[in-house]
């Protein structure tokens, strides 16, 4: 399969789960009666990174080179990895505000396109 299409469904992919996810979520939290002021944030910062993912990714391939692809991979993955950190330990000394919520939903999302990135690296790699 061509990289480029690959990329571009990737990307359509990462809007398209940041929308489902994005609604889903607010539903059940409301449902639940466990919703809070920041969830916005959440969809919105993976989509952020869905995005910078896909451009390291596309700039990455362009030069064909495997090692180029696979350190382009690590390096999104602990950018993302380390921010993520930061942002739940700020979230809990500063807004503090359904805490509970807030981690187990950011953990979710961060599983989900966790899924969707390894994905889209063992096709492009394999491609």
């Amino acid at each position: 399969m061509e990289t480029n299409k690959i990329i571009r469904g990737t990307f359509i992919l990462i809007i398209a789960v940041t929308l489902i996810l994005g609604w889903l979520g607010f539903w059940i939290l409301n449902k639940i009666g466990h919703e809070f002021d920041m969830y916005l944030f959440i969809p919105l910062y993976f989509l952020i990174f869905g995005t910078c993912y896909i451009f390291s990714l596309k700039r990455a391939v362009k030069e064909k080179s495997p090692k180029k692809i696979v350190t382009s991979f690590v390096g999104i993955r602990m950018t993302k990895l380390f921010v993520s950190i930061l942002i739940l330990i700020l979230y809990g000394f500063f807004i503090n505000d359904h805490f509970k919520e807030f981690i187990i939903t950011f953990l979710a999302y961060y599983l989900v396109y966790l899924i969707i990135e390894l994905g889209v690296f063992f096709i492009v790699r394999s491609d």
